[in-house]
């Protein structure tokens, strides 16, 4: 891996606009469960009118630290900078391969929660409901475009990269955040853990990319998570 340790510094930061990911009308009536026909008056309007105001209140911040890794089968364990990360057999055999990690953070930022919290707290299910979910989808892409880049960046080097895992996921216990978070610098991307393992603020991603010449890139399938609660596994069931 000495190119890309020439090539490619240890740390990565990344803020771009809440606008450049489209987010649409559609995709979020899709991750609430809504099928196409059932966005009618007023779930249609009421969505367009907080993706419309999510842009003065989230604050998209996502960042890459890279490690060297030692795979140990034994335990099913990622070995990296001094921690072990429990990842188990699942994520551990689509990270196989991999010669290096990257520990990935990304956010939405406070606001949006803020905002879905007091909109419920007032009685206002739906909206509340509507603004949590635009802070869902929001990481969530704002994180396959942080992955995209990197991705891309890799290829130009010539080594490849997995799809991204993270406690909570797969079998990895969301205790493991406390192993993971010790792999970033303090205050990277303004998040926070708490004792529980809840990151703050909540619209938040954590996890782990691995890189290597040899590694294979493989799409989500639902068969591989039990976590029942995804917006995702919504969106391929309606699908």
């Amino acid at each position: 891996m000495d190119k890309l340790k020439n090539n490619y510094t240890r740390k990565r930061q990344f803020i771009f606009p809440f606008e450049e990911l489209g987010i649409t009308v559609e995709e979020t009536g899709r991750a609430m469960g809504y099928k196409p026909d059932e966005l009618v008056p007023p779930i249609d309007s009421l969505i367009k009118e907080a993706l419309e105001h999510a842009g003065s209140i989230i604050r998209i911040e996502g960042g890459l630290v890279l490690y060297d890794v030692t795979m140990d089968e034994p335990t099913k364990s990622l070995l990296v900078n001094g921690n072990q990360l429990r990842v188990r057999a699942k994520i551990f055999h689509e990270l196989k391969g991999s010669e290096k990690v990257a520990a990935f953070l990304c956010t939405a930022g406070s606001k949006i929660g803020e905002v879905s919290r007091e909109l419920m707290q007032k009685g206002n299910l739906l909206e509340g409901y509507i603004y949590d979910t635009i802070g869902s989808v929001t990481v969530e892409k704002a994180m396959d475009r942080i992955q995209e880049s990197f991705r891309a960046e890799m290829k130009a080097m010539g080594y490849g990269i997995t799809n991204r895992y993270s406690p909570g996921y797969c079998g990895w216990e969301t205790a493991g955040q406390f192993e993971l978070f010790r792999l970033f610098p303090s205050g990277f991307c303004h998040v926070t853990l708490n004792d529980s393992a809840l990151m703050n603020p909540v619209k938040t991603v954590s996890g782990v990319i691995g890189i290597g010449k040899n590694v294979v890139y493989n799409e989500y399938n639902c068969d591989l998570c039990e976590l029942v609660n995804c917006i995702y596994r919504k969106t391929n069931d309606i699908r």
